[in-house]
């Protein structure tokens, strides 16, 4: 079982290309599985966890206040000052009738 995982992880690349393609050119296999695509992300987050260890987990939780920070920079404040940057009102309109 572990050589080939570690097959898998040399050959990880082109295990991608080789899912994508199987994904668009058998359509029944993708159907079938679409309704597995949770579970099957949540193994490859299992799998990735195991792979990282319980020591780099835990150094990684010391960080939490500054990946929360970041993730609320990333999804909140940048996408709410990008859209307070690209909404020009026409003229005449001024607050939320400018943003309907």
């Amino acid at each position: 079982m572990e050589s080939l995982l570690v097959w898998c992880a040399r050959h990880g690349r082109y295990l991608l290309v080789a899912g994508l393609l199987a994904g668009i050119f058998i359509e029944p296999l993708a159907i079938l599985l679409k309704a597995w695509i949770p579970e099957m992300i949540g193994l490859m987050l299992l799998v990735a966890a195991f792979r990282v260890g319980p020591r780099a987990a835990i150094g990684a939780a010391r960080d939490l206040q500054m990946n929360l920070v970041l993730v609320l920079i990333y999804q909140v404040a940048l996408p709410l000052v990008l859209i307070g940057l690209l909404v020009v009102p026409a003229p005449g309109m001024t607050g939320w009738q400018a943003a309907t």
